[in-house]
């Protein structure tokens, strides 16, 4: 009879212990899901902060946007013919096929200038099919048919020029212009790089006050499970 009553007697305890272990497994649950939200919204080096930087999306290898806009510019700068395509540049600096030199120009106004005049194209026109002054992309094409094809299907949509190369037949640019433009792409640069950091330090301390908090539910539910069992 003792031992029915003391059967019965626990059968209290043990579901309020139940309760109390569920309570743990709560705040442990609870622990997992502010470390893993954190762990999914904090951002990477090649996405969230880096969005800004263009970076990596389109697979250009060790080279980000700034080192393309980079040699786009020396390029722009230092060509015989002041007018550029944009398959020139990417077969120029082995861009994959899907790098968006076009977008990436446009994007900086105070140094390229999208397009040609028609007379100035038709006239580099009537030059490449003539075997001259041929970009080496357009020389790589060896059939002879399929050049002048792809000659013929330049349009101003497909080439660009630096914005102090804007005359026709405009000589290189000189060694100030091309300085200030390089330097001006390294002010982008330290400019972008400050903001990873500072959002990277802000997800820094996020992350100790999502841990911190964590850690007090955890400590609080032990702390009441070894109070009541």
């Amino acid at each position: 009879m003792a031992t029915a009553d003391t059967v019965q007697a626990d059968t209290p305890s043990n579901g309020h212990g139940g309760g109390l272990r569920r309570q743990a497994v709560w705040a442990g649950a609870l622990t997992a899901i502010i470390l893993g939200a954190w762990l999914i919204a904090r951002p990477s080096h090649g996405s969230s902060a880096d969005i800004c930087y263009g970076n990596s999306a389109h697979g250009a290898g060790e080279m980000d946007e700034l080192d393309v806009l980079a040699a786009t510019w020396i390029l722009a700068c230092n060509d015989d013919h002041p007018v550029i395509t944009y398959e020139g540049i990417r077969y120029r600096l082995g861009l994959p096929a899907d790098f968006d030199v076009k977008r990436l120009v446009r994007s900086r106004g105070e140094l390229f200038r999208p397009g040609a005049t028609h007379a100035e194209l038709e006239e580099w026109r009537a030059e490449m099919l003539s075997g001259k002054a041929l970009p080496s992309w357009v020389r790589a094409v060896g059939d002879k048919h399929e050049r002048e094809q792809v000659i013929r299907a330049l349009s101003r949509q497909d080439v660009f020029r630096s914005q102090f190369r804007a005359e026709p037949h405009a000589p290189r640019a000189s060694l100030e212009v091309t300085n200030w433009g390089l330097e001006r792409i390294e002010r982008l640069r330290r400019s972008r790089a400050e903001l990873r950091e500072a959002t990277e330090r802000r997800w820094q301390i996020w992350s100790v006050l999502g841990i911190g908090v964590a850690n007090i539910v955890t400590t609080l539910a032990t702390a009441m499970y070894k109070a009541k069992s």
